[in-house]
């Protein structure tokens, strides 16, 4: 009887442990593959697959290679209550450790996004973003109902070097192109345009000693009124020399027939 009685019960225990569903919870990223690169910003989910369960606590313990990755920011999905002591809510970029806990109200059995992680590109190489062993997920029990942890890989390459172009040099000067020389010598010149000419003609060290005066503290104003002046006198007295090189040869037959009679007399 005795022997009869523990088979039963064995069996009894037995037919209870296989009617009693099996419930498993994941947790995965979405998106599981990233492409970056060095110093850009890019964003990862973290979903819960209750499949079935009903669970109320959550707690995505997310570990990333510090050197690689930087956390900068987490923000929970809505209707989540947030956990936020110190053990429960973390984001370490020394040890490249995120922990972020919340219950939901009145629990669900579906699958919830907890929330979303940003991550800042440190330098270029490949990134693994995984859920550790302490992730927990709870039913009403207190068990922890995790299954599966969630995984995402992260290939970070280097940035594209923009090449800027030079800044071309100015062009040559081509056949037909404007000269700096122009005559000085013609009759019908006035004399703006002999002191345009000279000008023209002064080389440009006079600009340089322009500045060599600015830097004694002399007003730009007064050394710009003197160099007019002086390209006003020495121009006017240009004028005069190209006036007498071109004299009419008839009026200097008649000086010079005035000049010997005077020499005559």
């Amino acid at each position: 009887m005795n022997t009869a009685k523990i088979m039963g019960l064995t069996f009894g225990v037995f037919a209870l442990i296989v009617s009693t569903p099996a419930f498993a919870t994941t947790l995965s990223f979405t998106p599981t593959t990233v492409s970056v690169v060095a110093g850009q910003t890019f964003t990862t989910d973290i979903f819960i697959d209750a499949q079935g369960a009903t669970v109320y606590t959550a707690r995505a313990n997310v570990s990333y290679p510090a050197d690689i990755l930087e956390a900068t920011a987490f923000s929970f999905e809505s209707g989540w209550i947030i956990l936020s002591q110190p053990e429960y809510d973390l984001i370490d970029n020394t040890n490249g450790l995120l922990i972020k806990t919340a219950g939901f109200a009145n629990g669900f059995s579906d699958t919830k996004k907890l929330g979303t992680v940003t991550f800042t590109a440190k330098k270029s190489g490949v990134a693994t973003i995984n859920t550790t062993d302490d992730s927990l997920i709870y039913d009403l029990n207190g068990t922890n109902t995790i299954t599966e942890q969630a995984s995402a890989q992260i290939t970070i390459a280097f940035p594209t070097t923009v090449q800027v172009p030079s800044t071309p040099g100015l062009p040559a000067l081509t056949e037909g192109s404007a000269s700096s020389e122009e005559p000085i010598d013609e009759p019908g010149n006035t004399n703006a345009e002999v002191v345009a000419n000279v000008a023209n003609t002064i080389p440009n060290t006079a600009q340089t000693a322009v500045a060599g005066f600015g830097a004694f503290g002399i007003p730009g104003w007064v050394i710009a009124l003197v160099v007019i002046i002086i390209l006003l006198i020495f121009g006017g007295w240009w004028w005069r020399q190209s006036l007498k090189k071109k004299e009419d040869p008839l009026v200097d037959l008649i000086k010079g027939e005035e000049k010997t009679k005077n020499t005559e007399k």
